[in-house]
């Protein structure tokens, strides 16, 4: 019997490898962690890591985890861009001080489920790479 449950890789790294080797992930909000997720260094290891695997639980746990942390950052921004545009100001975001910005990130966070915690991307909440 198949685990139909598995999360393909192929679907994941595509919307995440944007995330995974920049030092500043967002341009929307303010995240905070060690970032890059992972360093120059590291990108070779990752893809040689997940060349050949179908599955992300094929991969080793560190690889899974910056994956993880890039979807994290990955789903956020999206909500926020589509909070933006929804609300037809995001252009207009792009050019606010800082204490707009703040103003705007938390009636983002007063119409969904999150708080300023899930903007700290860190070892502690995902496991250590």
């Amino acid at each position: 019997m198949e685990n139909n449950n598995r999360i393909l890789l192929w679907d994941v790294i595509n919307s995440t490898m944007l995330y995974i080797d920049q030092k500043h992930p967002s341009q929307l909000l303010p995240f905070k962690g060690k970032f890059p997720i992972l360093n120059p260094s590291q990108m070779d290891l990752f893809r040689n890591a997940c060349a050949g695997k179908t599955y992300m639980d094929e991969i080793p746990n560190w690889a899974q985890q910056a994956i993880i942390k890039a979807q994290r950052i990955a789903t956020i921004e999206r909500s926020f861009q589509e909070y933006l545009i929804g609300r037809g100001i995001l252009p207009k975001y792009m050019k606010m001080d800082g204490k707009k910005k703040a103003e705007e990130i938390k009636r983002f966070f007063n119409t969904t489920c999150l708080d300023a915690e899930d903007l700290i991307i860190d070892d502690g909440y995902y496991g250590k790479i």
